[in-house]
């Protein structure tokens, strides 16, 4: 670009800033962005994210008849790019082109998790977030705390902080530089969440995900 480096930093500043980029936290690299993903990652890699871990998600979904859903940051929300219904007769449903508060979802909190503190202040800032049940995460400081729990075992929970009566498990999707883009979550009925249920969804899921981060599907050929 003929820029000098001093330029070139001031250029990906602002795009960090406006979501089109984002920046590791190990090596001060930067990557594709929340905000090029929902403009359609299809465009920019002539790969459309849903298509390709489709078959995954419903796996996935096939195999503990629960309903699942990939999930991308969009700003300060959680963008629900797919949800595959489970079979069960009482269920969770899809939500499919919904946006919900980043902090309030596990898949949020799981893509979260995957930015640094200071990083996840500057998006959410300090101001007391949305709440929409008694066990919502609106303060900052606490939702801080929060984000530790999936930064060391490697998924994140919602215990019904978005619906009462729904519990959600979810983990970030580990694919080289571009670790932060989506999330596959599993969304339960409260009533059934059991230590021992639980277990087996979080066995599912982080199955799911390493055959998708070997496999590469949907993310390894994707370039800005």
């Amino acid at each position: 670009m003929s820029v000098s480096r001093q330029a070139a930093h001031r250029l990906l500043s602002t795009l960090h800033f406006h979501g089109f980029v984002t920046r590791g936290s190990e090596n001060g690299s930067f990557a594709a962005g929340p905000v090029l993903l929902e403009l359609g990652l299809s465009v920019v890699g002539k790969v459309d994210i849903r298509t390709q871990l489709r078959p995954y998600i419903e796996k996935l979904a096939e195999e503990i008849g629960e309903t699942v859903h990939l999930i991308s940051l969009s700003g300060r929300d959680a963008l629900f790019l797919l949800s595959v219904e489970g079979s069960r007769m009482v269920r969770v449903a899809g939500r499919t082109g919904q946006k919900i508060e980043a902090h309030l979802t596990a898949g949020g909190k799981a893509l979260l998790a995957q930015l640094s503190p200071a990083e996840v202040r500057k998006l959410l800032g300090r101001q007391k977030l949305v709440g929409r049940t008694p066990t919502s995460l609106n303060d900052p400081e606490r939702l801080a705390a929060d984000l530790e729990e999936p930064r060391r075992r490697g998924y994140a929970i919602s215990e019904g902080e978005n619906e009462v009566d729904v519990v959600a498990i979810a983990k970030a999707i580990d694919a080289g530089p571009y670790a932060s883009c989506a999330a596959v979550s599993v969304s339960i009925p409260a009533a059934r969440a059991t230590r021992k249920f639980r277990n087996g969804i979080i066995a599912g899921l982080l199955r799911c995900v390493d055959e998708i981060e070997k496999s590469g599907d949907g993310l390894s050929r994707i370039r800005p």
